[in-house]
């Protein structure tokens, strides 16, 4: 019998690893309950079952079957012939007794080919049949393929072979960026299936699914699950040592040969550091108490700590400059607070920005950026919207990284002429353009007056 304890967001999914050398052979009961932070705890779930076979048969089976010809006697019209797809059955280690030995030439592999490209989402069209999600890992396409039952009246998978009847509904995923893609049906409980992937910096991402209209796209925007994106993770147990460095689009962190932990911006300014020079050797850890720790030489005198307690946590150089600690649930401990402000083409220099007020009502914002010497370049033009949608002198703007991919955003407060009021975002494109408005929270009249809000500070 086990009990693990773990964290889990509002409204998320959190997952429970077993090491597979502590599952033995046989049948197993698992349920689950939640607890606040109060430690009061829900019912337990419903008594859910497994079975683990580690016993291997005594010599290789022989496949054969009618509906699947060797190809001898022709091939199936729906699929062509066959394409080989390499299995190799083994284990991580060598050992005999639960089967992971499969002769002289195993090699300990443990994987089947490109499997990353192929999702399970489960029935999509309601047909009682499951149907599948292809990847292209290359160019990041997702396709659809319906399953469809053959004449014994189970499914045929011949049917998710045939290229006549994929659809594509997505793209981007890249192989590349997204090293592993899989689908637990619906996560957001609209009863549309969603996408999730892991992203190559260890975060984890979603799709939620939505119903596709005449391009066929069946995804939403992406959302977080789990973890902070944008720049470079530092996980639980890593040590800098002199003169390692891991970077980010506007800073890079370094343990200098002197013993000081420094951030700097590309253009090489400090931008803050733990004030430890003079301590040659010195280095830098993240610790698995979550504690961002510099020691001297000895590894064990303390010169400069976080003073953080996450378990399983980890550190973040983001890309807007700042270096945080951050807990299991990705909820922020300590912060150097050394972002570049208002950098909007995340390029480690601060921008400017403006919205001009054009002469036939219609409004727009431009970005500047500068060069290494100081001086602007020719102005950009970010986002522009026709006369009559927005009235200048309703809005009050702010500027901030409100979506933490390391850009900096505008926000407005929008103060509409019945009295009501709404808040506005627009997030930045990697190219320093805007993303059009998306409206967020919202008041009506007699709640909230424009006039008399003022913001403390510009964000960041």
């Amino acid at each position: 019998m086990a009990t693990q304890t773990l964290p889990a967001n509002n409204g998320k999914v959190t997952t429970w690893s077993i090491p597979d050398a502590s599952v033995t052979g046989g049948d197993y009961t698992w349920r689950v309950r939640t607890a606040d932070q109060d430690n009061a705890t829900s019912p337990w779930s419903q008594s859910c079952t497994f079975s683990v076979d580690r016993n291997r048969p005594s010599k290789p089976p022989v496949i054969s079957s009618t509906r699947f010809p060797d190809g001898r006697n022709g091939w199936p019209a729906t699929t062509g012939k066959a394409r080989t797809v390499e299995l190799t059955v083994a284990c991580p280690v060598e050992d005999p007794t639960p089967g992971c030995d499969y002769g002289d030439d195993w090699n300990g592999d443990d994987h089947r080919y490109n499997a990353g490209q192929i999702i399970a989402p489960g029935d999509l069209n309601g047909d009682n049949v499951p149907d599948l999600w292809l990847r292209d890992d290359a160019n990041g396409d997702v396709f659809r393929s319906y399953g469809k039952k053959g004449p014994d009246g189970y499914v045929d998978p011949t049917t998710w072979g045939d290229t006549a009847g994929r659809v594509k509904i997505g793209s981007g995923v890249t192989a590349a960026g997204y090293p592993t893609v899989g689908s637990v049906c619906d996560l957001t409980g609209d009863a549309l299936a969603d996408l999730w992937a892991r992203k190559s910096d260890n975060t984890v991402v979603g799709w939620a699914g939505k119903t596709p209209a005449s391009d066929n796209v069946s995804f939403a925007a992406p959302f977080t699950i789990d973890g902070i994106t944008g720049g470079s993770r530092i996980p639980a147990g890593t040590a800098l040592a002199s003169g390692q460095s891991p970077p980010s689009n506007a800073a890079k962190l370094t343990m200098q040969s002197d013993g000081n932990l420094v951030i700097a911006s590309r253009a090489g300014q400090p931008l803050w550091s733990s004030k430890t020079a003079g301590n040659a050797g010195a280095t830098a850890v993240m610790r698995g108490d979550g504690n961002l720790v510099v020691y001297k030489a000895d590894g064990a005198s303390v010169l400069w700590e976080s003073k953080t307690n996450a378990p399983e946590g980890y550190a973040l150089l983001a890309d807007s400059g700042d270096l945080t600690v951050f807990n299991a649930r990705s909820q922020s401990l300590w912060s150097s607070g050394s972002s570049i402000r208002r950098d909007y083409t995340k390029d480690g220099r601060s921008d400017m920005a403006d919205r001009y007020d054009f002469g036939d009502g219609s409004d727009g914002t431009h970005t500047f950026a500068p060069t290494s010497d100081g001086t602007f370049q020719t102005p950009k033009g970010a986002w522009a919207i026709a006369a009559g949608n927005y009235y200048a002198p309703n809005m009050k703007r702010v500027t901030g990284d409100y979506n933490g991919d390391g850009r900096d955003d505008f926000g407005a407060f929008y103060g509409y002429d019945d009295g009501s009021v709404k808040a506005y975002t627009w997030t930045t494109k990697a190219d320093g353009k805007l993303n059009d408005s998306v409206g967020g929270w919202s008041a009506p009249s007699g709640q909230w007056t424009r006039d008399r809000v003022q913001f403390l500070e510009q964000q960041n």
